[in-house]
């Protein structure tokens, strides 16, 4: 993505006209400078950088516009990509466009697909992710939500990451499942063979070790590891749905991805199920599985064509 395009792209973001895919562009684009915590030009000292810094705030407050649900160091980056223009110390990015490959998975939809350095990616229902088109250059999958399994390969010159949200997965050569649906309040990090390492920004947050899970609070980084069978963490690759020690509501909100079908119910946060189902189930037979596994006090009662009602 070249200058002109960014400055553009952030305009017409403030002013609510970017497409979903612009957006996409330009979220990754401000990610990466938060991330990396770099300034896209040369610091100037003395009065300068008093007169940069004021111009810097004058243009968040000028250009923050209530309801806008950027985090604020995005913002502020927008605002110096746009200040440092105007005193014209150029920009650190390069000339050559970034183009970027999105793949998406509807609900039940399973897809596997291989990545251009033959790493293997299986994608579970509901499932968002992109990459750079050059993906040899930096090989890193932005997991936008949902599940995913990563058989990658081991190049050691050229380490894999994976990025959900503020965290990052670094990766050698192994073979992992990511589970990163909005609706979770956490992030799941489960490894089948070798070790990853996962971050956010700069802080090291857990390694996780094959047979292992690792799973991180969205509010408060909570960080919890367990031990997990290899059959839970390669679910997708087996066809499975599995249930390992889920809460009731976020199993109820798996079975969304898989089939057409929603919930009604109440918050049961301390009812916890553990299972696994082939996802080739009618959803009927599902729901019959369901019901030996939940307490018996609790009900699947079917309301219509995909409604069901839990009490």
């Amino acid at each position: 993505m070249d200058r002109q395009e960014l400055l553009e792209q952030i305009d017409k973001y403030l002013s609510g006209q970017l497409s979903a895919e612009e957006a996409d562009q330009l979220d990754q684009v401000l990610n990466e400078m938060a991330r990396a915590g770099r300034f896209p030009g040369i610091m100037p000292k003395g009065n300068k950088k008093e007169l940069l810094k004021a111009q810097l705030f004058s243009e968040i407050r000028q250009r923050i516009k209530p309801g806008r649900k950027l985090q604020w160091i995005r913002w502020a980056a927008a605002a110096a990509i746009l200040v440092f223009v105007s005193l014209g110390l150029g920009l650190l990015f390069k000339n050559e466009p970034v183009h970027f490959i999105s793949l998406k998975t509807g609900t039940g939809e399973r897809k596997k697909i291989t990545l251009p350095d033959q790493s293997v990616v299986w994608m579970g229902p509901g499932t968002e992710l992109s990459y750079a088109e050059k993906f040899l250059d930096h090989r890193k999958i932005v997991l936008k939500n949902g599940a995913a399994f990563f058989d990658v390969q081991s190049l050691p010159d050229h380490p894999f990451q994976v990025d959900i949200d503020s965290l990052t997965v670094d990766v050698l050569g192994t073979s992992f499942q990511i589970t990163a649906y909005e609706e979770y309040q956490y992030w799941a990090v489960g490894v089948s063979s070798g070790k990853v390492q996962v971050r956010k920004y700069d802080q090291v947050l857990g390694i996780v070790t094959a047979e292992n899970l690792l799973k991180i609070n969205k509010e408060k980084y909570q960080v919890v590891s367990k031990s997990i069978s290899n059959v839970d963490i390669e679910s997708l690759v087996n066809n499975k749905i599995n249930f390992e020690d889920m809460p009731l509501n976020d199993a109820l909100v798996l079975l969304g991805k898989y089939y057409p079908v929603t919930f009604s119910s109440h918050e049961r946060s301390e009812v916890r199920i553990t299972g696994s189902l082939s996802a080739n189930l009618k959803i009927g037979q599902v729901i019959r599985v369901l019901q030996e596994l939940v307490p018996k006090d609790i009900k699947f009662t079917k309301l219509s064509e995909g409604q069901y009602l839990v009490e």
